[in-house]
């Protein structure tokens, strides 16, 4: 009696569905307008420390044909960014240093952070290729579901920016034996509540993407979309600059230090690599265009 009810349903929804495709008419051609925002993040781990999410958004248009009702493609650029912060309590290093001026020996730069936090921020374009999916609900609304690939390309700008609560910085020399404190002319100091900036470099990205939700007709040829998306990224877009520390000594200008990234300094260990990874909501204006498709005036049991 139980698997009777089941298979009474599977066709009565199916007759549904049927008879709804039959009365809707559609474009095989639509072109759209597309913004999405939500939680991005370049993921990633520093050492111990594990990147934290951003705010990301999307902005995009794209072509899509159907090949019939239920089927199409998709292609598209929109323009992405991404976000991701990370912060680490204490960091504490030595590196060897040039000789400051008027100064003599080898010198030992020692330096000491405490409250550091660094953010990244990615706005690259990348384009979409989809396939795309409609299940009708009535007769002007759908179900849509997309899935496929993005490839990111050409960055728009990849800057970093750091927030230093507190460095110090001191020097030792091994012709004197000295430890050089409290000389702010040759950059030994502490300098309390940094803020500095740059860029960094990295590879270009490859997603899985994934997008679906609702979608409304609401005029002739117009389509209203409401959902959910993900990007997950397939390959590691990591991109280490050589010979770079986190703090570098600037023999010509001692008190103005060369500050890096901690995804190119030298000091630290990016194990795992970089995948970016996004999720939010997404809304798209539709425009049909192309060749209507009028509904076939066959009985139901003749739909192809």
């Amino acid at each position: 009696m139980k698997n009777r009810k089941k298979y009474i349903l599977i066709v009565a929804v199916l007759f549904i569905c049927c008879s709804i495709l039959k009365a809707q008419s559609y474009y095989n051609s639509e072109f759209t307008v597309s913004l999405g925002a939500g939680s991005s993040a370049l993921k990633y781990q520093v050492d111990n420390e594990y990147s934290k999410s951003g705010f990301g958004w999307q902005l995009g248009t794209g072509y899509s044909y159907y090949f019939n009702r239920m089927i199409g493609v998709s292609l598209g650029v929109e323009a992405a960014m991404f976000g991701s912060s990370v912060e680490m309590k204490n960091i504490s290093f030595e590196q060897q240093i040039q000789t400051p001026p008027g100064l003599s020996g080898r010198f030992t730069l020692k330096a000491n952070y405490d409250g550091f936090k660094e953010k990244q921020n990615l706005l690259l374009l990348q384009i979409p290729v989809m396939l795309q999916f409609q299940f009708p609900v009535s007769e002007n609304n759908s179900v849509f579901f997309g899935t496929g690939i993005k490839a990111g390309f050409l960055p728009i700008s990849s800057k970093w920016n750091q927030n230093i609560t507190k460095l110090t910085t001191t020097g030792y020399s091994e012709y004197t034996g000295q430890t050089y404190i409290d000389m702010p002319n040759h950059g030994f100091s502490t300098f309390p509540n940094k803020n500095t900036s740059g860029e960094f470099e990295l590879k270009n990205p490859v997603y899985l993407a994934v997008e679906g939700g609702l979608k409304f007709g609401v005029g002739e040829g117009k389509y209203l979309y409401t959902g959910v998306f993900l990007d997950y990224g397939l390959n590691d877009i990591y991109k280490k600059s050589a010979g770079k520390s986190l703090l570098e000594y600037n023999n010509a200008s001692p008190a103005d230090y060369i500050h890096n990234s901690v995804l190119s300094a030298n000091q630290f260990s990016v194990s795992n690599g970089i995948k970016p990874f996004t999720v939010g909501i997404k809304f798209k204006i539709g425009f049909g265009v192309g060749s209507k498709k009028a509904p076939k005036p066959e009985p139901i049991w003749g739909w192809e």
